[in-house]
């Protein structure tokens, strides 16, 4: 404690007590005693120089032999460290150690909270953030840069919305904010909502300096706002991030409220996606060959047409699928079936009279060109099937001229 010997002798403990002591504990000791019961706490005492300390304190009463008591033995044991590493625990547990921002298991416990007094507010908002291009700083600068931004981001945030309010991260670059529910008489949920966002978007887009290089960013915001009605904490949690997903899709930079039309554009998206699979699993996907003729009119290769026949829905136009199946992967295992069975077709055509000239044109999405193992099954597919090099035609869609030309030309 920090007293000498002379210092204490004679008097009441109560004089190690300080501010932070709790009295609960104090008025526990207290009932004890008068019932003659030992008793055990953890208390916060102060030394002699005002610094708090922890102590396990344990009161034992003594007897004679007539079952008279006669005084009480404490024993103090200081567990200031015990208790800082729980201290330390229970924050990991609900704070992100990077930013200080509450984690997901504490914005889940706020939003069940927040949305189980429903009945009596105007309405709350939540808020999915998603910085614009994250990746490409960690990847340029390095993490340690990236780490800068997110806790000046977290910064920002807060300084954006009230002290009611939550701010909070999920993981990587990815912020939630939980509007409180506004009293009676100030305005709807949707436009607090959207001051708020409108802030949030200008304060991120300001410049930041991240240990000597100044930074530019951005970020989508996808918001949902909730009222009386019974919502769940999952449905919220989607609608946002579709809302947020929809911003990304918009351009970026912007923000974008959740319409029910997004839930089911999700749904249906997500029933075909399942279609898909099994689909491939059912061997429902064929390949038809559309005739390339000169101006002559004279036949000079083909181009092969992906086609799904679905037993329910008849046949899918392209158009439809295979965004889908590009957004699933199942694009890259799809495109190796269709460049194999084209390569066979036509080692097929080749070897029958007079279709010797014949090319066939195959296409490629962006997402299987860019795979790192596209060209050596380009590779593998001519060996099989046989067939020369050139009588193999490529067509890849605009967006890879326009974006890493240099790597789509090598």
């Amino acid at each position: 404690t920090g007293y000498g010997r002379e210092e204490v002798l004679g008097r009441s403990p109560r004089f190690l007590q300080g501010p932070q002591t709790q009295r609960d504990r104090l008025d526990q000791v207290r009932s004890a005693l008068e019932q003659w019961q030992p008793v055990r706490v953890d208390l916060i005492n102060y030394r002699k120089d005002g610094e708090p300390f922890w102590v396990d304190l344990d009161i034992s009463p003594v007897w004679d032999a007539t079952r008279k008591l006669t005084h009480w033995v404490a024993v103090g044991r200081d567990v200031s460290e015990r208790k800082a590493a729980e201290q330390k625990i229970r924050y990991l547990a609900f704070y992100d150690n990077l930013t200080g921002l509450p984690n997901r298991q504490q914005l889940m416990d706020r939003l069940h909270e927040c949305v189980g007094r429903r009945a009596a507010s105007r309405g709350g908002a939540l808020m999915f953030i998603d910085l614009d291009n994250f990746k490409i700083l960690n990847d340029t600068l390095g993490h340690a840069h990236g780490d800068l931004l997110l806790k000046e981001v977290a910064r920002r945030l807060l300084a954006c919305v009230s002290g009611e309010d939550t701010v909070a991260r999920l993981g990587g670059d990815e912020f939630v904010v939980l509007l409180q529910p506004r009293p009676e008489g100030s305005g709807s949920a949707a436009d607090a909502a959207r001051a708020v966002a409108d802030r949030i978007l200008a304060a991120l887009g300001e410049p930041y300096a991240l240990a000597g290089y100044l930074h530019h960013s951005t970020c989508s915001i996808g918001v949902t706002v909730f009222g009386p009605l019974p919502w769940t904490v999952s449905e919220l949690l989607k609608q946002a991030d579709l809302a947020m997903y929809q911003a990304k899709r918009a351009g970026r930079n912007t923000v974008c409220f959740f319409d029910p039309r997004m839930q089911a554009v999700a749904s249906a998206s997500a029933a075909l996606a399942a279609d898909l699979r099994q689909a491939w699993r059912e061997g429902q996907f064929a390949l038809d060959y559309q005739p390339q003729v000169d101006a002559e009119g004279r036949l000079t290769g083909v181009e092969a047409l992906l086609r799904w026949h679905h037993p329910q829905r008849g046949s899918v136009p392209p158009g439809e699928f295979i965004p889908t199946a590009e957004e699933t992967s199942l694009i890259l295992t799809i495109g190796r079936w269709v460049l194999d069975a084209a390569c066979a077709q036509l080692a097929a055509w080749l070897r029958r009279p007079g279709r010797e000239h014949l090319t066939v044109s195959v296409n490629v999405s962006a997402r299987q060109f860019r795979h790192p193992e596209f060209v050596d099954g380009v590779m593998d597919a001519i060996a099989r099937s046989g067939i020369a090099p050139g009588r193999l035609k490529l067509e890849l869609t605009e967006t890879l001229l326009a974006d890493g030309f240099d790597i789509t030309v090598a």
